[in-house]
Formats: structure tokens, C-alpha cells, sequence
């Protein structure tokens, strides 16, 4: 599920610049640094399809623009979109021999946490969570859970 907030009147408002996406701040490099806030956020959602270019290709015909294409950047095969509001949408590939139905599905949900282990504690232990898997990047100096 995705649930999506609407301050009625927003819309209308032309002084409203809109929502902080959780990607810009102090921690950030080149166009996403920022002065404020100290650290980055929210980081993104996720879809998977079975082929990331020709889901590209569709959204970008329908007008969707990108922050990263699949061929962009260090990480290749997979892309970031943008939603009306900045957020961030990764669209990357799953794994065909489970038989999907649906042309995308919602894979996924990124936060940025300060201490990894002890978000992974929450989360487990109040929640009812199970831990998948843990991914180490020591070059770009940052852990998925």
C-alpha cells in the first residue's frame, strides 16, 4: 500500500513550493547538496517490472521525467523518475520466472536511518519484521537492510 497525503488547497495556492523531497542536504554532494537541512531523509519508493527500459520508455512518452535513466551513473539497469511532487521513484527489475501478472508492482520503500542495526532492532523486534538481507557498499560508504 501507498498511502498519499492532500493538504486540500495546496494546489491552488501559488505560493506553495511544494513538499521536501528527502533527498537534498548537508550530507549530499554536488546537485543535491544543500545548506538545510543537516542530513538527508526520505529517500524513495520503488517499483519493480520486468524490464526497466521499456518501462522507462513508457513513462517518459506519457511525460514522466527522470532524475537518472537505466544507462546513467554508476548504477546501471536501473532508473529514478520523478512524481508530480519530487519524489523519488526507483524502477528496477525483478525477477521474471515468478510470473507477474501486473506490469509493475510496488517493490519497495527507503528510509535513511542513523544507525542501521539499531533501526533494524525496531523494526524486528516492535514491529514483527524480518531482516532479508544486509548489503554492505564500503566504497560508497552505505549499508541497505
Amino acid at each position: 500500500a501507498l498511502e498519499l497525503m492532500h493538504l486540500c488547497g495546496t494546489e491552488a495556492r501559488p505560493d506553495f513550493k511544494g513538499y521536501w523531497s528527502g533527498n537534498t542536504g548537508r550530507d549530499a554532494s554536488g546537485d543535491l547538496y544543500a545548506e538545510e537541512p543537516a542530513a538527508r531523509g526520505f529517500g524513495h519508493i520503488a517499483f519493480n517490472v520486468d524490464d526497466v527500459y521499456d518501462a522507462c520508455a513508457r513513462l517518459e512518452k506519457q511525460g514522466v521525467t527522470f532524475r537518472k535513466k537505466p544507462d546513467e551513473g554508476r548504477m546501471k539497469g536501473l532508473a529514478f523518475a520523478f512524481d508530480p511532487d519530487g519524489y523519488w521513484i526507483e524502477i528496477c527489475s525483478r525477477c521474471r520466472r515468478l510470473g507477474w501478472s501486473e506490469y509493475q508492482n510496488l517493490s519497495q520503500t527507503m528510509l535513511r536511518v542513523k544507525d542501521g542495526p539499531e533501526s533494524v532492532d525496531f523494526y524486528t523486534k516492535h514491529l514483527g519484521m524480518t531482516l532479508l538481507r544486509r548489503s554492505d557498499f564500503k566504497r560508497w560508504k552505505f549499508s541497505l537492510f
